[in-house]
């Protein structure tokens, strides 16, 4: 199914623009999340709890999928790095690594990355709630 017509079927919901927008919105906030492989049942549960439709949800939380992961993490890894102005000392002895060592390493990246998905995200969730009711809106109006 081609991005158009994804998009036609969410504006064509038959919900009020703001609840399909908010719906599209925390999906995309969802997807963005660093809360790997959970993203849909996070998008199930907020569907659930908010009374939210699904497909805007899901489709929103499959933004981040394996071919686009490492653009989107990477992107909000540098984001979180340049908010929380930290440099990270990457002089890691591949050779001698201990199980220890590794923690200890993957701890210098984790704050930056957790910031920076989680701005992104919010980033993210204002630009498509906006985007989907606009077309919402362009696309109501050409109906009349």
């Amino acid at each position: 199914m081609k991005f158009k017509d994804k998009l036609l079927l969410i504006v064509s919901l038959d919900r009020p623009p703001f609840v399909i927008s908010l719906s599209s919105a925390i999906g995309v906030m969802i997807g963005v999340s660093p809360y790997i492989g959970l993203h849909t049942v996070m998008a199930v549960g907020a569907s659930y709890i908010f009374r939210l439709p699904l497909y805007p949800l899901i489709l929103g939380a499959y933004i981040n999928n394996p071919l686009t992961l490492v653009i989107i993490y990477g992107f909000c890894y540098k984001v979180g790095k340049f908010f929380l102005q930290s440099e990270i000392d990457l002089s890691i002895d591949w050779h001698n690594l201990s199980y220890m060592d590794f923690w200890v390493n993957l701890k210098a990246f984790f704050w930056p990355f957790f910031v920076g998905t989680h701005i992104m995200a919010l980033f993210a969730g204002i630009i498509t709630f906006f985007f989907i009711y606009a077309a919402i809106k362009i696309y109501k109006k050409n109906l009349d």
